[in-house]
């Protein structure tokens, strides 16, 4: 589970970063910064995300843990950890929580991918926009994005038929 979890993720992550990335480089080859756009093709590559494991949290259904390295005052790497509840496996292998503890609905596969699609988007909100808020307008245009990605990708919908088959929602 956990390595379809990581799959997900980095296929959601790189593919936005990837169009992200086309976007910003168009806009600085049409104002002529050919200079400029080499310099931000060079660094931007250079950046990891990873599915760190699930987490025991009653407050929230996922975290993103992101540092800003620096090497030789120029290049600059991301490093992208996302963590997420551990209820989100209990749900996955069918095992359920007592109907009166109000989390008891709340782990669904759906609200799996949206954690996901949330988490995704604070990774690339960190990279592109580093001085916007942090749930402002840039980070829910890109969460959406994300999550549309996300439930029309085949993986997806392989594991939902799987998950429905099995009697897990």
């Amino acid at each position: 589970m956990e390595q379809l979890i990581n799959l997900l993720i980095q296929k959601t992550y790189h593919h936005y970063k990837e169009n992200y990335y086309q976007e910003i480089k168009q806009k600085l080859l049409s104002l002529k910064q050919e200079k400029l756009a080499q310099v931000f093709l060079a660094s931007f590559h250079n950046s990891f995300v990873s599915f760190a494991g699930w987490e025991f949290n009653y407050n929230r259904f996922g975290s993103t843990l992101s540092r800003q390295l620096t090497y030789l005052d120029e290049i600059i790497i991301y490093q992208h950890e996302i963590k997420l509840n551990r209820h989100f496996l209990f749900s996955l292998m069918g095992y359920s929580l007592p109907a009166e503890n109000l989390l008891a609905y709340q782990f669904t596969f759906s609200k799996l991918l949206e954690t996901i699609a949330e988490e995704v988007a604070h990774c690339l909100v960190r990279e592109f926009y580093p001085n916007v808020e942090e749930h402002g307008t840039e980070f829910k245009e890109i969460e959406k994005n994300v999550l549309v990605y996300l439930k029309q990708e085949k993986i997806t919908k392989l594991v939902k038929k799987e998950l429905e088959r099995n009697g897990i929602t």
